[in-house]
């Protein structure tokens, strides 16, 4: 009987207790939650970083690219120019006009 009130007399404590546990059980699943959403958050965003990185090497070499074959088509011009002096200007302008119009609509 003794042993029986010693139990009725913690009760008050004991439930205390496991009131306290249970936060601390619901904060921890929360904090793994967290923890797990976190973690996807980070591979989307490495993913993110790695494309990033991709195109932007691609864009380098596009205009790097891109600036050979403006570089080419001067010295065309240049050469057609010195063996044709008073010919087709009508063309070397739509050619260099129509190459302006392709440039800007590419990027």
């Amino acid at each position: 009987m003794a042993g029986m009130q010693s139990k009725l007399l913690h009760y008050g404590e004991v439930l205390k207790e496991n009131e306290t546990l249970n936060k601390q059980v619901t904060n921890l699943r929360e904090l793994i939650s967290n923890n797990l959403l976190l973690e996807g958050q980070l591979e989307e965003l490495k993913m993110q970083q790695k494309k990033a990185e991709e195109n932007q090497t691609e864009l380098i070499k596009l205009k790097t690219d891109f600036a050979g074959l403006q570089h080419d088509l001067k010295q065309w011009t240049d050469l057609a120019r010195h063996y044709f002096p008073n010919k087709g200007r009508r063309f070397f302008f739509s050619l260099t006009f129509q190459h302006s119009v392709t440039a800007a609509t590419s990027f």
